[in-house]
């Protein structure tokens, strides 16, 4: 064969090669269509859709057209779009979906937030469970519509709506809260007083005042020339409208400068022996005093005197001897002292005059002293009953004592309680003898020691809602209202206040764990009466207390149902039976503060550690047996609705 037929069989087997490869080429996407699945992606939302790409994780796809070509019997994609999380999705050519749609979801957006504040606070968003207490914070927070919450103790609330972009975007948020104010009212008299508040003076000729405070603790001073200074701290918060009512200022006391001829007569205030000529007292002006002078072997002088405020006083009387003949006699006998001068010892014959000041002494036992009158003229036999020194105190004690409308109640104490409470107290002690309120502090009289009204309290009622520092001091201000020491001392040490008790004060307190058991037991200890005031919980006597009976069935979760009391929930005071000492709602209608931090310990007045105390007995809402036990006690650290208090002053 030539060259030129060779070369010309090469071209035309080389152009069948070509034609064939274009054949096949030309029935691949044929081929492929019937062998694969054609599958349509479509991603939402439309923001995703715009700017997403696909890659293949495992199986075998071709691109067709806007289609996906499966050819493998199964495959997985992976979609990713800018601001949306990566969704992979799974694909089976047996299923015959011709479409798979996909819901790509919006990444979380960054939200900057700064708080623009001194004071502390609480910022939260609420749905996303959020809390930060920092000025500068950082949250992830998904796309949507968020509220953002802000609190604080000192500062106005704030909410607002945020919408969140998300998708990866940074927001900032600037809050700047305002801060929270209150309004003081109060009226004072004398009208003239100066008004002290905010290191500023206040004068205003009515005597009213209406003072805007910041949330927080102030102290408030009112004084003018002639009256005792009234200064009271006053804790203010949120936008809190407070009025103190009517604040009388006290005229101060004023000088009494008394003298007689002859000198060292016993002088007597109002039936009070207050000491001998020459003699300085102090007064309190705007009332008339009984003013007696006795001096043995004379008449003694009576009048009357009245002093002024910012007024001294200078007097001077003259004594007319007079003198009587009585015998005195003691068990046992004692030392006698007249007028300040020793005069032997009973039985003897004394030579008076009406207004001498007697003394008896013996050792071991009180001091006895009696003015002479004329009721000992009259006998002419005195006899007097020595009283042992530690029993003095409560022999002299009335029975029963009401207080600014609380009525007291007088205890003999005992040398040897026995308590055994495990975990909480243990040991053997000694119960001074002691006064104690007869119910729980009403809110009629706690209205009087706030100065108003308690808000939502019927007044017959014991007054809830209380915290364990608003409890002690009400117990000062009742001793202050009777004369005595404060037991609870409230101290300022570098502008803190600083609570503290003095043991050898004779005013009022809560009572503590022991006192408390001693009453509910009737003194009886736990041994005997392991249930308040004897009660036995298996058989529930009528009129016991303002306890969870048949009444709540439909409020509370344990009720007693052989039960009722006729009251839901608060009871008046003293509505139900008193104890066999004749104390009333040691069962029921609230539970009360006691003296004793919550702390275990063997000691008397507690350890006097923690801000939490010690709470017992029970209340209207108590529906188990165990809340009828003597020893029941939980504790709190703040005011509850069923938690009230009573008071209690040792005899001494």
């Amino acid at each position: 064969m030539d060259q030129s037929l060779e070369s010309a069989l090469g071209q035309q087997n080389r152009r069948l090669f070509l034609f064939g490869a274009f054949l096949v080429l030309l029935s691949l996407p044929v081929i492929f269509l019937f062998l694969g699945n054609a599958v349509e992606l479509k991603v939402k939302p439309q923001e995703a859709a715009e700017n997403y790409s696909v890659s293949v994780l495992r199986g075998i796809v071709i691109p067709y057209l806007e289609k996906q070509l499966v050819l493998s019997e199964s495959v997985v994609f992976e979609l990713s779009s800018p601001g949306f999380e990566t969704e992979t999705v799974k694909y089976s050519k047996s299923s015959g979906e011709s479409e798979l749609i996909i819901e790509m979801a919006s990444l979380p957006g960054t939200v900057e937030v700064e708080v623009q504040t001194a004071f502390q606070f609480v910022l939260r968003v609420p749905e996303l469970d959020i809390e930060s207490r920092e000025k500068n914070s950082v949250f992830s927070i998904p796309r949507g519509l968020f509220v953002f919450e802000l609190q604080g103790g000192q500062l106005e609330p704030w909410v607002e709506e945020q919408f969140v972009e998300g998708r990866g975007k940074v927001q900032k948020i600037v809050i700047r809260p305002e801060r929270i104010g209150a309004q003081l009212a109060f009226e004072v008299v004398p009208k003239q007083a100066r008004v002290e508040i905010l290191g500023k003076v206040w004068e205003n000729q009515s005597g009213d005042y209406q003072i805007r405070l910041p949330a927080g603790r102030h102290e408030l001073r009112v004084s003018t020339r002639g009256y005792e200074a009234f200064i009271k701290q006053i804790a203010v918060s949120k936008s809190q409208e407070l009025s103190l009512g009517l604040v009388s200022l006290v005229p101060s006391l004023v000088s009494f400068d008394l003298r007689s001829a002859p000198s060292g007569a016993a002088v007597l205030l109002d039936g009070n022996f207050v000491g001998e000529t020459p003699l300085k007292l102090a007064l309190k002006p705007l009332r008339s005093y009984d003013l007696k002078l006795s001096r043995a072997g004379f008449t003694a002088i009576r009048t009357s005197i009245e002093p002024s405020v910012g007024r001294s006083l200078v007097k001077k009387y003259n004594f007319a001897q007079s003198q009587h003949g009585i015998r005195l006699s003691s068990s046992p006998v004692a030392m006698i002292s007249l007028n300040g001068t020793p005069n032997g010892i009973t039985p003897k014959a004394l030579i008076v005059s009406e207004g001498d000041r007697v003394i008896l002494r013996a050792e071991g036992y009180a001091e006895e002293a009696f003015t002479v009158g004329a009721s000992h003229l009259d006998l002419k036999q005195n006899h007097v009953n020595l009283i042992k020194k530690e029993r003095k105190a409560f022999v002299d004690s009335a029975d029963q004592k009401t207080v600014e409308g609380l009525k007291l109640r007088r205890f003999k104490g005992v040398s040897n309680f026995e308590v055994n409470v495990a975990g909480v107290l243990s040991g053997d002690f000694k119960v001074p003898d002691f006064y104690i309120s007869e119910t729980e502090v009403t809110a009629a009289v706690f209205s009087e020691f706030m100065g108003s009204e308690v808000k939502g309290a019927a007044r017959e009622n014991p007054v809830t809602g209380v915290s364990w520092e608003d409890a002690i001091r009400f117990c000062n201000w009742l001793s202050q209202k009777e004369g005595l020491l404060p037991f609870y001392r409230f101290d300022s040490v570098g502008g803190v206040e600083i609570g503290s008790i003095d043991l050898k004060a004779n005013g009022y307190r809560l009572p503590t764990f022991v006192e408390w058991l001693f009453l509910v037991t009737d003194g009886k200890g736990l041994i005997a009466a392991p249930y308040s005031s004897g009660i036995d919980p298996n058989r529930l006597s009528r009129g016991i207390g303002n306890i969870a009976g048949r009444e709540r069935s439909t409020k509370a979760g344990y009720y007693f149902q052989d039960y009722k009391d006729g009251y839901l929930e608060l009871a008046p005071v003293g509505s139900f039976r008193p104890s066999a000492s004749g104390i009333s709602d040691l069962v029921g209608n609230v539970r009360e503060w006691l003296h004793n931090t919550a702390a275990p310990s063997d000691e008397y007045f507690g350890s006097g550690y923690g801000m939490e105390h010690m709470v017992v007995g029970s209340s209207f809402l108590s529906g188990k047996e165990a809340d009828l036990k003597s020893a029941v006690n939980t504790k709190a650290l703040f005011a509850e609705e069923d938690l009230g208090f009573r008071v209690l002053r040792v005899i001494r």
